[in-house]
């Protein structure tokens, strides 16, 4: 097999899709709390599903990057957890740091060490100091059960995978749930957005061209796009519309699949904007929500908040985000990544190596 490189930049463009989707969902919510305007009527309620792109694209990358390769699970593991825990070890410890300083509304979980540790650890748990933290435990687990299987074989983890899919389903066939968060977790619908990333990672290894992927990325486009004004329209009229996980697997997670299927097969060359974006999009995931909290508090502090009640004044505090985040991915998060080089002068793990994301 031929050695391929890593990096795609038509999946960081969409790793960058995805990160900015989050933050202007969270964004709008956040906004909307602080001063009372909602933002384009909540068109971005559908935002969270950026999530759902981010969890095919990390199956994608993952197995991506680990075929036609040397595998060693430890050496795996070892990648992956350095590329998300430092850096969110940091941004954690900040807010804590942050809400003893200056505490700020009813969050008592914050000075609970049970709940600073679990999230610290990012074990399974109701609640994190970081809420978008519980993502990263499905990253935790499928990169844990993937680097056992794979180290077996490519034909075990794919048995696994089949196998894995099919209880969950079948579980939720039969409405069968979990008391135990951890176990709730494991068989939770959202994690099969993981398996389709694997099967893309598989098709695109073994056949390197495709010449209709444009009408791949069409279908899925189109169908992704459909999808969120259904789900816009429906959480206009009520509010517990398309509220469980496998809604968001069928609404979100087929047609981004269906979409990064044909993206990854795009072959021309993309603004380096988007590829940056998309190389920026951890610390973005991270820090965007604690960031459009501040920019808010800023402009209480300067009294001009009541200028930036509305679609204009929203999207500068949305686009000031992303222009932080980036500066955070410059300057804090590559530094760290950068610490853990191999002495060989192996380059830091790859942005691409690791999906951030989450609600």
């Amino acid at each position: 097999m031929v050695k391929i490189s890593a990096t795609i930049d038509s999946v960081q463009v969409m790793r960058a899709f995805a990160t900015v989707s989050v933050l202007f969902f969270h964004g709008t919510h956040i906004i909307d709390n602080k001063l009372n305007f909602l933002f384009l009527n909540n068109f971005f309620d559908a935002g969270y599903s950026g999530v759902d792109v981010f969890f095919v694209i990390s199956g994608f990358i993952i197995l991506h990057t680990c075929m036609g390769k040397d595998f060693n699970a430890f050496t795996f593991l070892k990648k992956r957890f350095v590329r998300i825990y430092p850096v969110y070890w940091v941004v954690t410890l900040a807010v804590i740091i942050a809400y003893q300083i200056a505490p700020e509304g009813v969050q008592p979980y914050k000075e609970d060490w049970r709940i600073i540790l679990g999230s610290l650890a990012l074990v399974p748990q109701k609640i994190y100091i970081i809420g978008i933290a519980w993502t990263l435990t499905f990253e935790l687990l499928f990169y844990v059960v993937f680097a056992v299987a794979y180290s077996i074989g490519k034909k075990f983890l794919f048995a696994v995978l089949f196998v894995w899919a099919a209880v969950i389903l079948a579980l939720y066939a039969a409405d069968v749930k979990p008391a135990s968060v951890a176990l709730n977790m494991l068989v939770n619908p959202i994690i099969i957005e993981f398996f389709f990333g694997c099967l893309i990672a598989y098709f695109y290894n073994r056949y390197r061209e495709f010449k209709y992927h444009y009408i791949l990325s069409t279908i899925g486009f189109m169908w992704f796009a459909v999808n969120w004004v259904i789900y816009w329209m429906a959480k206009n009229n009520d509010a517990n519309a398309f509220s469980t996980y496998i809604s968001r697997l069928y609404l979100f997670g087929v047609p981004a699949a269906i979409l990064i299927s044909g993206i990854v097969f795009y072959k021309k060359s993309i603004a380096p904007l988007f590829v940056y974006i998309g190389n920026a999009s951890y610390s973005l995931y991270l820090i965007h929500g604690t960031v459009i909290s501040i920019l808010i508090k800023i402009l209480f502090v300067l009294k001009i908040q009541t200028y930036f009640a509305n679609n204009i004044g929203s999207v500068a505090i949305l686009l000031a985000t992303v222009l932080i985040g980036c500066a955070f991915y410059r300057f804090v998060e590559a530094p760290i990544i950068g610490l853990f080089k191999s002495k060989k002068g192996d380059k830091p793990a790859s942005a691409t190596s690791v999906t951030s994301a989450t609600v």
